[in-house]
């Protein structure tokens, strides 16, 4: 025979199916399109597919196969019919093992009274017959394995050779001895038809008697036409007797018969108590969802139903309610900062273009450093709002903390009295005071923020003195800023941190600021983890903040 080539060979050779012209090639149906056809789809990079969520549905999508089940109703269905399935398929399989088993065990202990009454019978005084039966497949031998009485399709296995007996020696057995063996059937690889035990392991009971004639084993074997030669006397004589499955099989069968209609129906119960109580359980989700849904933006009022089930869905509704109240806030909070804003632009804006005007009415008359004075005045007012504005924008959305560093407030407060000493000599005395290091992790421009804040609102009201405190202790900085004015009511302490907040005794623009002072310190205070109050005082007010130590 030619040896093959170098691209012959086997099928996993060059060459071969698996190489071009296979079926996974250009156009094979593993590709794109379906049933061996081209795709239509358009090129798409592979850092984009890798990126889209669903690829892999959408992939399956392209190639023509059915669409996910979308329904968690019929999803949750399916999956207890598979798990009833398994587990009843579990079930029937473990019954029928237990059923056939503890049929077999009955016959093989069937089978040995069986041999142990055949010898009895066989050797009986004055003789006897053995019991036959159709269910019956017997044996009686001698111990080195010749047959003397066969009953039976076991004998013609057994005449024929292709069903060894086992042997023993003189004196091996005893009477009364039993044991069990499994010995193969060989077919006949002659010809003839097919029997009942070819190519099969059979099992056998054996049973072992007494001394017999040579007497007796010559009626016996005559009564049964199988004396092939004279008999001697023999210490034992072995009855095997075929365990044969035929009840076990049986019962197996009707099992069968009854798990082939009972199963399919316990699978569909199990499937339909799914989809109904899968059904009545997500019944409050899709009152929720279609709530929800009728919500916009012009009915934030309106709230989801809670079931009254106490479980997780009811969870789900209550947390449902919390987001829409927050939501809520925040829009009516949001609508009331723009509707204020607007309002606090509007009164330098006026005040700008009605210089203006009077400017460009009467130029002769008019004196132009005042004016550009006041002019000017107002486009800082506009300007500190502005930058207000945007800080509160900032402000307004979760930070992040990067870029934080440690900060000690003690030196922070003796720079910004410092300076504002530096600047305003004519107002109020400054004086700050700290015990030691009092070190904060934060932004540092933040914080000045907030103290420069505190520190305009106590020159605003104060008398005569403004005092910085700053102590710290082992988890927290505290800073306390006091001055010698009127003082803040207990019923106001609370509101003056609200934007654009003004009390009757600073409604004035001009000495009372934008009213944005104090809700930015609250603020910046809020972002480093801290907190922002006012205190009770015997003089004044008294503004006190709590911060995080650094370790």
């Amino acid at each position: 025979m030619r040896s093959p080539g170098p691209a012959r060979g086997r099928w996993w050779r060059a060459g071969g199916w698996w190489r071009a012209g296979g079926w996974w090639r250009a156009g094979g149906w593993w590709r794109a399109g379906r049933w061996g056809r081209r795709s239509r789809w358009p090129a798409v990079p592979r850092a984009v597919w890798e990126s889209t969520p669903g690829r892999h549905w959408i992939a399956v999508q392209a190639r023509g196969v059915p669409r996910r089940i979308e329904s968690v109703r019929l999803r949750a269905a399916l999956a207890s019919a598979l798990a009833a399935a398994l587990v009843f398929g579990l079930g029937a399989l473990w019954m029928r093992s237990e059923i056939y088993d503890t049929r077999m065990d009955a016959a093989r202990r069937q089978a040995a009274v069986t041999a142990q009454n055949l010898l009895t019978d066989a050797f009986r005084e004055g003789g006897g017959r053995p019991a036959t039966s159709d269910r019956l497949e017997w044996i009686i031998a001698l111990t080195d394995g010749t047959p003397v009485a066969v009953y039976g399709e076991i004998g013609a296995y057994v005449y024929s050779g292709r069903f060894p007996l086992p042997r023993f020696g003189v004196g091996d057995l005893e009477p009364g001895w039993r044991s069990e063996f499994t010995l193969r059937a060989h077919a006949w690889r002659g010809g003839g038809p097919p029997l009942r035990f070819d190519d099969q392991n059979v099992r056998l009971v054996a049973a072992a008697s007494g001394k017999v004639t040579a007497a007796q084993l010559t009626s016996l074997a005559e009564g049964w036409g199988t004396l092939q030669e004279p008999f001697v006397n023999q210490t034992n004589v072995l009855a095997y007797v075929v365990v044969l499955p035929d009840e076990a099989e049986a019962a197996v069968a009707a099992l069968d018969r009854a798990l082939l209609g009972v199963v399919p129906l316990g699978v569909l119960f199990v499937a339909l108590m799914a989809w109904f109580v899968t059904g009545r359980a997500l019944r409050p989700v899709e009152e929720i969802r279609a709530r929800l849904a009728q919500i916009s933006g012009h009915e934030l009022h309106r709230r989801v139903p809670v079931p009254p089930s106490g479980d997780e869905i009811t969870r789900l509704a209550v947390t449902t309610n919390a987001t829409l109240d927050r939501l809520e806030e925040a829009v009516d909070r949001q609508r009331r900062f723009v509707a204020d804003a607007a309002h606090e632009l509007r009164s330098p804006l006026a005040s700008l273009r009605t210089g203006l005007e009077v400017t460009l009415a009467h130029p002769d008359g008019i004196d132009w450093p005042t004016a550009f004075g006041n002019t000017l005045h107002d486009v800082r007012r506009l300007g500190t709002l502005t930058d207000d504005l945007l800080l509160l924008a900032r402000l307004d959305r979760t930070p992040d903390g990067g870029g934080w560093r440690p900060v000690d407030l003690a030196d922070l407060a003796r720079e910004q009295v410092a300076e504002r000493g530096y600047l305003h000599p004519a107002g109020p005395r400054f004086t700050a005071r700290a015990d030691g290091p009092a070190v904060v992790t934060g932004d540092e421009s933040h914080l000045g923020r907030l103290l420069r804040n505190l520190l305009d609102n106590a020159a605003r009201h104060a008398t005569s003195e403004v005092t910085v405190t700053v102590t710290g202790d082992d988890g927290h900085v505290t800073v306390v800023v006091a001055d010698d004015g009127p003082g803040v009511a207990p019923a106001d302490r609370d509101r003056i941190f609200e934007r654009f907040t003004r009390l009757d005794a600073a409604r004035d623009r001009d000495s009372g600021g934008t009213g944005l002072g104090l809700a930015i310190a609250r603020d910046l205070a809020a972002q480093h983890g801290g907190t922002l109050r006012a205190t009770d005082s015997p003089r004044g007010a008294r503004f006190q903040l709590e911060l995080p130590r650094s370790l």
